[in-house]
């Protein structure tokens, strides 16, 4: 045979060879739900392996058989599989559309380290709030929701997580509040407006539990609360929810005061739609309430707008827009703890008018290298107007870059950022006069997976300039003294540092450990606030007041559990945080003499405990229930219970104030078809301490702390699903009318009832 036919003849047989053993599937993984591409989900079969590029498409060689499976799978997602059976073509389509998981330990998260990744695989304490719980409730503020977490508690506003803070007046927080991964607190006070968070448009609310300072700045020593808002979908969404809530008379007829019942009525209505490239989010609030305790009141609304477009497979960006009017009135203090426990005390109503918004834009680019970048900003206005000469009117203009490579071939995953903060606050309550602050940073956190093993570690370096007056005056009683600032500037920077461990030590079985530095500047009103409360109490600047610090440690392991139609998980962490030279409202004012409550560096203090959380779902024959469950122990302590601080308390027992050491929660809801029940509770122990000036100047509170001294509310409700689209709910809250206090001088709402209808138009 020539050698040119045996050549011919060779390559005929070698291609049908190829054709017989090669095959390449390509194709795009896809958001069932919104129809966006998913990046980075892994897709495999026969033991090879790729991952899908920014814009969700992917492309496999794999030998050809008779019969092979390829399989999808993303974090937060179930995966997804597919036969292949006597393909013959050397090439196939296979899209992949994933469906969200019902696992809770596979719930996506992204405060932890600024990028996704599974519940179960951090590596510090992060609890989640889904919107259903919020609807089932009839929440309307998203402090309510929180107060229903383990280890979290909203004391008159002001957050605190495992015990890392008590009561401040409305001045400084140690938990920072994000809205889309950005801080949303007034600049001036650091104080969280619970009622302009847009909690009908809430796709997940994520809680993170230890300090957070490495990546997040100051503010967040003792934790976060990422409110991360819904994505739109292809499919439209209108939901409109009206409601109602009257209050009932209370326990002890005679503490009521009205004649025609409290009450409150409200609408929120939220749409949401992708179409091709445009993303568009609008929606709104409003809220008439005449409140059960005397002359207070609400009466605000609030809406919003978001645009993302998606310029190509690479650059997204977009604007979302808040505004935020309304009128309030409230009380400091009640009058009495008998027949005025409602009503307020003289001088104590104060009422509010408001006007605030926020605008923010950002741009996300997919560089081609593996690389994400985003910039990302926010300006956000407020102006409150105030009936006793403590308005306020501040700004702060945030901006961000964020860098994010994941290194897959080493299991390293790198972020890091650069932020500016710029502030500038002009108020009565500081003098009449106008401050400027600057906060600097500059962070970076490595993740690196080894097997089974994560570990994580990161560094923030921040730095810090307030812009004062030089010379600042203080009126005690119309004694006038002066402090004197150099120059009217403050500086100051600082390092925090961090570090953790995640062991996926079985198949759901997690071991967690964590350490993280803390780190919180004091705010504009903590150092320079002169005002009054109560008729006549002097709350004074402190221009000397300098930064506290500390350290957080935490051990926990998260065992997931699948029994039949049981699923869900155990949480047990053990936590200890120390924090030095903390700043705390004391009375007696630098010198320990004054009447008057100031800013001070009380000391070291320290809080350890240990947290168990139960979550999970039940389907028991038609009857599905989904449940979680929470207890918390801490001892907190003053590490120096000594002189003023032991005299300030009104406790002789060492115990930080506004604490309660032992606290457990509860939420249950099951649904028959369309009809659904719940049950919430919370119980809070004793407070065992608070400040000492505060039960001779409230009223009673002294013999009402001693006969309501801790408290357990126990919370019903039931819906009925009238179409699939149509839903109405009854809910009842303190249903045993239970007397409480969560802090000294204001008592929470009697017995009441809300109803609310739930609209899906499409």
């Amino acid at each position: 045979m020539p050698l040119s036919k045996f050549l011919f003849i060779f390559l005929l047989f070698s291609n049908s060879l190829l054709g017989q053993t090669d095959i390449t599937i390509s194709g795009k993984v896809t958001d069932k739900e919104t129809g966006l591409p998913i990046a980075y989900a892994n897709i495999y079969a026969q033991e090879v392996g790729t991952t899908s590029n920014e814009q969700g498409a992917y492309s496999l060689t794999v030998p050809l058989k008779s019969s092979f499976e390829v399989t999808c799978s993303f974090l937060g997602y179930e995966p997804v599989s597919v036969i292949v059976r006597d393909q013959k073509d050397r090439v196939m389509t296979q899209d992949f559309a994933m469906v969200l998981s019902d696992n809770l330990l596979e719930t996506a998260v992204v405060t932890s380290g600024r990028f996704e990744k599974k519940l179960s695989q951090t590596t510090v304490s992060l609890t989640v709030l889904k919107p259903k719980l919020l609807e089932s409730t009839n929440t309307i503020r998203v402090d309510d929701a929180l107060n229903r977490l383990s280890g979290v508690d909203v004391i008159d506003g002001q957050a605190n997580i495992r015990g890392g803070a008590g009561y401040s007046y409305g001045a400084g927080s140690r938990v920072l509040l994000l809205l889309d991964g950005m801080p949303i607190m007034q600049s001036d006070a650091a104080f969280p407006n619970w009622d302009d968070m847009p909690i009908e448009n809430v796709g997940q609310i994520e809680v993170l539990k230890g300090a957070s300072s490495a990546l997040y700045g100051s503010s967040a020593m003792n934790g976060i609360i990422n409110i991360r808002t819904a994505v739109p979908t292809e499919k439209p969404y209108l939901r409109v929810a009206p409601f109602y809530t009257t209050y009932l008379s209370p326990k002890d007829k005679s503490q009521k005061w009205w004649d025609k019942s409290p009450y409150g009525a409200g609408l929120s209505a939220v749409f949401r739609q992708r179409i091709h490239h445009v993303g568009l989010s609008v929606g709104g609030f409003y809220l008439s309430e005449e409140g059960f305790r005397q002359q207070t009141y609400k009466k605000y609304g609030r809406g919003f707008v978001g645009l993302d477009y998606h310029f190509s497979e690479k650059i997204e960006a977009g604007i979302h827009a808040y505004y935020n009017p309304g009128s309030t009135a409230t009380f400091f203090y009640w009058a009495d703890d008998t027949t005025g426990i409602y009503r307020p005390a003289p001088n104590t109503i104060s009422r509010t008018e408001r006007t605030r918004f926020n605008i923010d834009p950002y741009v996300k680019i997919f560089d081609g290298y593996g690389n994400i970048h985003k910039i990302q900003g926010r300006y956000l206005s407020a102006k409150n107007k105030n009936s006793g000469q403590q308005g306020v009117e501040s700004s702060m203009r945030f901006a961000e870059y964020q860098f994010l490579r994941n290194f897959k071939s080493v299991g390293l995953t790198m972020t890091a950022g650069l932020v500016t903060i710029g502030s500038k606050v002009s108020a009565e309550l500081y003098g009449d006069t106008t401050y400027t602050a600057r906060n600097n940073a500059l962070y970076v956190q490595l993740e690196k997976t080894i097997n089974r093993l994560t570990l994580s570690g990161g560094i923030r370096y921040e730095s810090n300039v307030l812009r004062s007056p030089e010379v600042i005056p203080s009126d005690v009683f119309g004694t006038i003294s002066y402090d004197t600032i150099p120059g009217g500037v403050t500086k100051e920077a600082k390092p925090v540092f961090r570090a953790g461990l995640n062991w996926h030590l079985g198949q759901a079985t997690y071991v967690r450990a964590s350490f993280g530095q803390g780190y919180r500047y004091p705010t504009i009103a903590e150092k320079f606030i002169s005002t009054e409360f109560g008729g006549g109490v002097p709350i004074l600047p402190n221009p000397t007041l300098f930064s506290e610090t500390g350290q957080s440690f935490e051990i926990g392991v998260k065992q997931g559990f699948g029994w039949a139609r049981l699923k869900g998980f155990l949480d047990v962490s053990y936590f200890s945080t120390t924090y030095r030279d903390m700043m705390e409202f004391s009375v007696g004012g630098r010198d320990g003499m004054t009447l008057g409550f100031a800013s001070l560096n009380i000391g070291n203090t320290k809080i350890t405990g240990l947290e168990l959380t139960l979550a999970g779902k039940a389907d028991i024959y038609q009857l599905k229930n989904i449940f979680q469950a929470g207890f918390m122990h801490i001892n907190p302590r003053y590490l120096d219970f000594s002189g003023r601080i032991k005299n300030s308390s009104s406790s002789t027992e060492n115990i930080l104030k506004y604490r309660f050491k032992n606290s457990w929660k509860l939420d249950w809801e099951s649904t028959y078809h369309q009809w659904a029940v719940g049950v919430s509770a919370i119980h809070n122990g004793p407070t065992e301490a608070v400040d000492a000036i505060l039960e001779d100047l409230v009223k009673g509170s002294k013999r009402f702390r001693a006969e309501h001294n801790g408290f357990t509310r126990l919370d019903v409700r039931t819906s009925w699903a009238l179409t699939p689209k149509y839903k109405v709910s009854v809910i009842g809250q303190n249903i045993f009318n239970v007397a409480y206090s969560q802090r000294i001088g204001k008592l929470e709402a009697p017995l009441n009832v809300s109803l609310r209808l739930d609209l899906l138009l499409f």
